[in-house]
C-alpha cells in the first residue's frame, strides 16, 4: 500500500507517522508485522493534487493508497 505525504509543514511529525503506520504490534495469538506501506513523497510543495494520487500506478500489492494528510499529522503528534 502506498502511504503518500501530502503535509510538508513539519518533517518529525512525518516521522512519526510513518513510525505509527509501520509499528509492529505484539498479540497474544499470532505473531504481527507492521503494515506494508511504500511510502511517497512529491516533489510539489504542497504535495499532490487529488487528481494526481488518482493517476498514481496501483499494480499487484500496492493496489491502495492511504493519505498522511495534516488531519494525519496532527493526530499522530497529539498521541505521541
Amino acid at each position: 500500500m502506498l502511504l503518500v505525504r501530502t503535509d510538508y509543514a513539519d518533517d518529525a511529525d512525518w516521522a512519526r507517522a510513518l513510525e505509527t503506520a509501520t509499528a509492529v504490534y505484539p498479540s497474544d495469538d499470532f505473531d504481527r508485522t507492521g503494515a506494508a506501506f511504500v511510502p511517497v513523497e512529491s516533489p510539489e510543495p504542497d504535495g499532490p493534487t487529488t487528481e494526481r494520487l488518482r493517476a498514481l500506478p496501483r499494480n499487484g500489492y500496492l493496489s491502495a493508497i492511504a493519505v498522511a494528510d495534516t488531519r494525519t499529522m496532527l493526530i499522530t503528534r497529539f498521541f505521541s
